[in-house]
């Protein structure tokens, strides 16, 4: 298991709105529509989260309709919030097969933190992916529209790229998809 634990300081009000306007070049969050405000403040947020350093996590993980299986992390959190570790789960519980399975995972003392995670077969196709300009229309090689398109408005997606995946994912058994995010340097 690899993550980031993470405080979000900013969840709503000016400060959030104003830092909101940062990203959203010749806009103001006030100018916007309701949707288009949810949709600048939730990323925002996000980006301005800060890393929970020196925490100890407690996972449940659970598979389709199987019992939970809780995970006590060995480590705490990094000064970057970061945690990773292979933990070994019980393989009753959680079974190989020739298909992806996924695993919803849930932090102990929170509801903002949860996750899923994938058992990916040792053979098969692997699709990696960008998002941008990719399956979204964001247009980032124009930086005050891809700064709209990314902060403001709601997912466009490119061509019929997300029903070709979609169709691929249906029609090739054991097929998995990765997509690349880059959220610092």
């Amino acid at each position: 298991m690899h993550g980031q634990a993470y405080k979000t300081p900013l969840t709503s009000g000016k400060k959030l709105d104003d830092a909101a306007n940062k990203f959203i070049p010749k806009l103001d969050i006030s100018q916007l529509t309701p949707e288009q405000q949810a949709n600048a403040r939730n990323l925002t947020a996000a980006i301005y989260s800060l890393p929970a350093q020196d925490v100890q996590l407690v996972f449940d993980i659970s598979s389709g309709s199987r019992d939970v299986f809780t995970v006590n992390f060995p480590n705490k959190t990094d000064s970057r919030g970061e945690f990773g570790r292979f933990i070994p789960l019980d393989s009753t519980q959680f079974p190989m097969t020739n298909k992806v399975q996924r695993l919803d995972i849930h932090v102990n003392g929170t509801n903002t933190g949860n996750a899923s995670a994938y058992f990916v077969p040792t053979e098969g196709i692997t699709v990696v992916s960008d998002i941008d300009d990719i399956l979204r229309v964001t247009r980032i090689y124009q930086p005050e529209q891809g700064l709209n398109n990314t902060f403001v408005n709601d997912f466009v997606p490119w061509e019929n790229m997300p029903a070709i995946y979609h169709t691929w994912n249906l029609t090739n058994p054991g097929i998995h998809f990765h997509y690349l995010v880059r959220l610092s340097n």
